[in-house]
């Protein structure tokens, strides 16, 4: 499951369009993206990109940062809650999967395994 349905299949995806959508997917793909930059990915006008931003922005879906470099540059990113969701909701698919796949004695091994790790590299168990 990509971005693209998490986002339509959210709370947020009765509120969003496809192309609000699109944004939504080029923002999070573009490590740093200005109004401008965006506009011209999409072939809209400057003007059409700052207003759908700031209604992203409205809705809490993404946030301005300026540029330390250049203080009239205003870099666009999702916002962490909707990171966060997305993020969530992968996990959640991914560990629906494992536990569809394996076995209930497969998962305690590696449970045991993940366990094991983490003890190791926080010196709680003896290393050989």
């Amino acid at each position: 499951m990509d971005e693209f349905s998490l986002i339509r299949d959210s709370k947020y995806g009765e509120m969003l369009s496809y192309i609000n959508i699109l944004h939504l997917y080029i923002i999070s793909h573009t490590e740093k993206i200005t109004v401008s930059e965006l506009a011209d990915k999409v072939n809209m006008s400057r003007p059409a990109i700052t207003q759908k931003v700031n209604d992203l922005e409205k809705l809490g879906m993404i946030q301005k940062r300026q540029s330390k470099e250049d203080k009239r540059v205003f870099y666009i990113s999702i916002s962490d809650e909707l990171r966060e969701m997305t993020t969530n909701t992968k996990m959640a698919t991914v560990l629906d999967a494992v536990d569809k796949k394996f076995s209930k004695e497969k998962k305690e091994i590696f449970a045991e395994m993940l366990q094991y790790m983490t003890d190791y590299e926080n010196g709680d168990v003896d290393k050989e």
